[in-house]
């Protein structure tokens, strides 16, 4: 069986998406013909753009073929160079997928960009094949929710297309089941929607100490460190994070290290710098193969997301956090997938989002009492193994 991806962000882009879907893919490449259109790398965490070479080039990465096609790499902290962006790749990967790819039996899209959902039904039945949408955030809500998109007739058009895909589509995967509602609402059949949630390689992020190379080079040994880790962009509030620690900079102990790369980064260094922050570290993406050091210098590991996205995104870091063995702090609403999952695994505290009073609070509790902290981080640990790990996904997927 031939499968068929298409979405903008594959390996090497540090984007969450691109990880998963190469991981995803060199899995089922070990059973079936699998074949991705992708853009080419447009960030790579160091800010540099990438160097284009022609309007398409196919590698092979893992026994997975993949055809990289033009798109425009312009800064994505603008409306202009994000739309520029995604254009030029929803152009480009028609055609890649129609004329450079085979013959596929399976068509799948993910939502980078928010549109590609049409290149791949529209290949899928060109072609003959199935079309499956992978839904990792729900569009437009997303944008309307983060401010980026005021304009309505593009609102409605971009809602109408995604009713009509998920209408269309003969499988949806939504990565959590507050996702699920959202989507069954807006027009999927239940009985083609399908819950497989994103997941992270148990083997690769394990518990470390916290003591490790990577903390000695930062300069968080002997601190209480409160880590974000993962994009830094428009949905996570990170400003509450840096208020918290405005809240905490004359307090010796505790340090704040924001790890990786987004549109947000500069805004907050500068927030950062106006307030005379000594205690926040602003630190570059990491290396897969380095995240089990980055990840276990966390005595807390923060996941927030701003109000009303509860249900459009599921934040894909906790995964990461829950295979490294640290307590989730979870700024999110209560119907958040990740509120439910900190819950029900006991495994961190759950917070009102925007709220650096009571971020201070539970930081400052879990300072105060380190076997709670331990215990808690034991609990991540095993729900990271027993609900997340990579071949409980690909096995979903697989069937």
């Amino acid at each position: 069986m031939h499968i068929l991806f298409v979405n903008q962000y594959f390996h090497p882009d540090p984007a969450s998406t691109g990880q998963l879907l190469t991981e995803l893919c060199a899995s089922l490449a070990k059973r079936f013909d699998v074949t991705v259109v992708t853009g080419f790398p447009s960030y790579v965490g160091n800010g540099n753009g990438r160097q284009l070479k022609g309007l398409a080039r196919i590698e092979n990465l893992e026994g997975v073929r993949v055809i990289r096609t033009f798109n425009t790499s312009l800064p994505r902290g603008s409306s202009l160079g994000r739309v520029a962006n995604y254009l030029s790749f929803f152009v480009s990967s028609f055609f890649g997928a129609l004329l450079v790819a085979a013959r596929p039996d399976v068509v799948v899209t993910m939502t980078d960009p928010p549109v590609i959902a049409l290149t791949g039904y529209v290949v899928s039945r060109l072609r003959g094949a199935r079309f499956v949408f992978i839904s990792q955030d729900v569009f437009p809500e997303v944008s309307r929710a983060l401010g980026k998109m005021d304009y309505k007739p593009l609102v409605w058009l971009l809602d109408r297309l995604n009713r009509f895909l998920l209408r269309k589509s003969d499988r949806v995967v939504a990565i959590g089941e507050t996702m699920r509602q959202k989507l069954i609402a807006k027009g999927a059949d239940p009985d083609k929607v399908t819950i497989i949630e994103n997941w992270v390689d148990t083997d690769l992020i394990a518990p470390h100490n916290r003591d490790n190379p990577f903390s000695e080079t930062h300069q968080l040994t002997g601190k209480f460190v409160v880590m974000h880790s993962g994009n830094i962009g428009l949905s996570q509030d990170l400003e509450t994070l840096i208020e918290a620690a405005g809240m905490l900079k004359d307090n010796d102990d505790v340090v704040f290290a924001i790890i990786g790369d987004g549109v947000s980064k500069d805004k907050l260094s500068k927030l950062a710098r106006r307030l005379s922050l000594g205690n926040v570290k602003f630190i570059p993406y990491q290396d897969k193969q380095n995240l089990k050091h980055s990840l276990s210098s966390a005595h807390i590991s923060v996941v927030s997301l701003k109000k009303g996205l509860a249900g459009y995104i599921v934040p894909s870091k906790l995964h990461g956090i829950l295979a490294s063995g640290r307590p989730v702090l979870a700024a999110v609403e209560d119907d958040c997938e990740v509120a439910k999952i900190v819950k029900d695994e006991n495994c961190g505290k759950v917070i009102e989002p925007g709220n650096p009073q009571e971020m201070v609070g539970a930081i400052m509790h879990f300072l105060k009492n380190p076997v709670l902290l331990e215990e808690h981080g034991r609990n991540a640990r095993k729900a990271g193994e027993r609900r997340y790990s990579r071949k409980q996904a690909v096995d979903k997927y697989e069937d």
